[in-house]
């Protein structure tokens, strides 16, 4: 088997060795050719230039030891526009980025690549654009990325072309919350066709938004999360972003797993794209529990399970960052979310009448402000039937700490027209991340040392 065919309908991970073999999880591929870089470059076509970051971007990376010698690794993303990164180990203190962007073809079938390679000290591949070729290294170590960092690119539709979106309308959903989950679903459906009719194009709902913010309930209003067996709620944030041609980000709901097991209950944010495809959950990694004495106490423990997984989605080429509620509250994620590229934040939240007044507004100040990008939460209206009442205020702030659009507690929809280009001002103005002390301090992506 050649290496095109090896790769043609592969998604995940794969290893080439000295031999030319390529290794995956299912077993040895053989390779009609060694110089597999050489082939990968010739899918290449249409490579018209080369971008290159600050090394001290990456000098966080410098601090890993990779002792898996002659291996090249490549991570492959089907049916997307080529984006080839390569990492390269040029020190031991510092790390280069060079990306090698696709030109003007816009085929959307064309392969995506990310290639991530460290190469020890002064043996680095070196670049020929013009003979499309690398030079091989003596000694080369790999830095296995797993799929959670993947996620990050296969979130944005298949049948879109990488033309990345320099601005957009966000719509946040702050809806009404009964006991009716048919209800529920409908008056969200409903608000979505409102919010898409006056231009948005990517549409946050509220956490738990389709039943009752209480851990009584939850194993009731739970439903399978799978893109081949959609519950009633998912059904409909499907239909609904197929049918207005919408980014939707559905809020939080109970899941359950695929098995019925009603032992493992999630708090769960659904992504679904323009074409009605399921392209990434979020479940909750930190769970509410809290005892502020004489006020309130709450514990999401008691039939939640946490999450385990960062998520980002790639919407038209920009990265955003997806938390729900509580995480907020945690800078740690936030900081990973910005290394990762994100551009905006969005936490689908329900803080309550003793939290929200007091940091609500606060918390999404801090991580727009800390992070340098855009932020926005957004909550169920307030209930006075309900148990829990919620604080409301659905917000957006911009890169600068600014609250851009927001509301009070009644049922509403706040709109905010994001301009990503604020970002990269706020960055070039105060350049926090080219300064940030990492041989002092870091914040690490464990995920991609597994």
């Amino acid at each position: 088997m050649s290496e095109l065919e090896a790769i043609k309908d592969f998604k995940g991970s794969m290893t080439i060795d000295t031999e030319g073999n390529i290794l995956t999880s299912e077993g040895v591929l053989k390779s009609e050719s060694k110089d597999f870089a050489s082939t990968i470059l010739s899918m290449l076509q249409d490579v018209n230039y080369i971008t290159t970051t600050n090394k001290q971007d990456f000098k966080r990376l410098s601090n890993h030891k990779f002792e898996t010698n002659y291996y090249y690794t490549y991570f492959f993303l089907i049916k997307y526009n080529i984006l080839m990164q390569s990492f390269k180990r040029l020190s031991s203190s510092s790390a280069l980025l060079t990306t090698i962007k696709s030109g003007s073809n816009s085929n959307s079938n064309r392969l995506q690549a990310t290639a991530t390679t460290y190469i020890n000290n002064k043996n680095y591949y070196n670049y020929n654009k013009s003979s499309s070729s690398f030079s091989s290294a003596s000694t080369i170590t790999t830095y296995p990325l797993i799929n959670s960092f993947i996620r990050q690119y296969s979130s944005s539709s298949s049948s879109s072309s990488f033309t990345k979106m320099d601005k957009l309308k966000f719509a946040g959903l702050q809806l009404l919350v009964g006991d009716s989950k048919k209800e529920n679903i409908e008056n969200a459906y409903k608000a979505i066709k409102e919010a898409s009719s006056n231009g948005a194009q990517l549409i946050c709902l509220p956490e738990c938004f389709n039943c009752p913010y209480s851990t009584a309930v939850f194993k009731e209003y739970s439903e399978i999360v799978d893109a081949n067996n959609l519950g009633d709620t998912t059904t409909m944030l499907s239909h609904a972003a197929k049918e207005f041609g919408v980014w939707i980000i559905g809020g939080s709901i109970p899941e359950r797993s695929a098995q019925g097991d009603l032992d493992n209950i999630y708090n769960t944010c659904t992504v679904f794209n323009p074409s009605g495809e399921l392209v990434a959950t979020h479940r909750k990694v930190h769970l509410f529990d809290i005892n502020v004495p004489g006020r309130i106490k709450f514990c999401e423990s008691d039939s939640l399970t946490r999450g385990d997984t960062p998520t980002v989605i790639d919407v038209n080429g920009v990265k955003i960052g997806i938390g729900i509620c509580y995480d907020v509250r945690f800078p740690e994620l936030a900081l990973l979310y910005g290394q990762r590229g994100c551009s905006m934040l969005v936490y689908p939240g329900a803080f309550n009448m003793t939290t929200g007044p007091a940091h609500w507004e606060l918390l999404m100040r801090s991580r727009a402000v800390d992070n340098q990008m855009f932020v926005s939460m957004v909550s169920p209206a307030r209930n006075p039937k309900s148990s829990y009442s919620a604080w409301g205020h659905s917000s957006v702030v911009n890169p600068w700490g600014e609250v851009i659009s927001t509301t009070e507690h009644d049922p509403s929809i706040i709109y905010a027209d994001i301009d990503f280009a604020k970002v990269k001002e706020m960055r070039d103005s105060i350049p926090v991340y080219k300064q940030k002390r990492t041989d002092i301090y870091n914040v690490q992506d464990l995920l991609l040392l597994k």
